[in-house]
């Protein structure tokens, strides 16, 4: 896929994020949409880290810590810094936790995601919000340099 069609995928799923978390989120007011949430800023941030991986003429490849590497590797030319890289860490890191956590559980209006050896990972629609108002700017970066 090109370039500009991962950003503009990624600007969708940008969309659904905001709309889960502004829009569903109230009315529903259940914690454990802040996964259905994440899931989306993750689809956003990894379209637009492969994004900025294809049009920078990089080989794209299909495992997330490859890709990861090869972004690290062109995204200061791309006007990404440190905490963009963090950003992509930190998502990646609840998404993958999820993913192996053998318990996860609601508590005080947060998601609470357990490991193996039960270090809890403690996610509020605060974190959330935070990690949507980092992934616009992400994605608008994104963006800029898709075209």
């Amino acid at each position: 896929m090109r370039a500009d069609g991962l950003c503009e995928r990624a600007r969708r799923s940008l969309e659904i994020a905001e709309h889960l978390l502004l829009r569903t989120y109230p009315l529903v007011n259940e914690p454990k949409l802040v996964l259905a949430i994440a899931d989306e800023v993750y689809s956003a941030l990894t379209g637009s880290m492969v994004a900025v991986i294809s049009k920078s003429g990089v080989g794209i490849e299909s495992d997330f810590d490859q890709c990861f590497k090869r972004f690290s590797d062109v995204a200061y030319l791309h006007g990404f810094d440190d905490s963009d890289l963090s950003l992509l860490s930190d998502v990646r890191r609840i998404i993958k936790k999820h993913k192996e956590s053998p318990v996860e559980f609601v508590r005080d209006g947060g998601f609470v995601i357990c490991d193996k050896n039960y270090v809890c990972d403690f996610i509020t629609i605060d974190y959330m919000r935070g990690l949507l108002s980092r992934t616009k700017v992400f994605v608008d970066k994104a963006f800029e340099h898709g075209r």
